[in-house]
C-alpha cells in the first residue's frame, strides 16, 4: 500500500518548525551579543537598543534571503 501525504500540511509543518527554530536561534544570538550582565532585572539602555537592532537586522536579513531564494528558484 502506497502512503499518501498531504503536501500542504507537510509544507505548513516545515514552515512552522523553521520559524520556531529561526526565532530561537535569533533570540540566542541577540541575547548573547547584547546582554552585558544578568545580575539586574532591567535592561540597560544600551542592551535594549542592541536587542532591537539585532532583531530588526535578523528580520531584514531573513526577508532578503527569502527573496533571493525565490528569485534563484524561479530562474532555474
Amino acid at each position: 500500500m502506497e502512503k499518501q501525504f498531504n503536501l500542504s500540511i507537510l509544507a505548513q509543518d516545515m514552515k512552522e518548525k523553521f520559524n520556531h527554530d529561526q526565532a530561537a536561534s535569533t533570540m540566542a544570538k541577540c541575547t548573547k551579543e547584547c546582554f552585558l550582565s544578568l545580575k539586574t532585572s532591567n535592561l540597560l539602555p544600551t542592551e535594549e537598543r542592541c536587542l532591537r537592532n539585532c532583531f530588526v537586522k535578523s528580520i531584514d536579513f531573513q526577508e532578503f534571503f527569502e527573496n533571493e531564494t525565490r528569485y534563484f528558484l524561479r530562474n532555474q
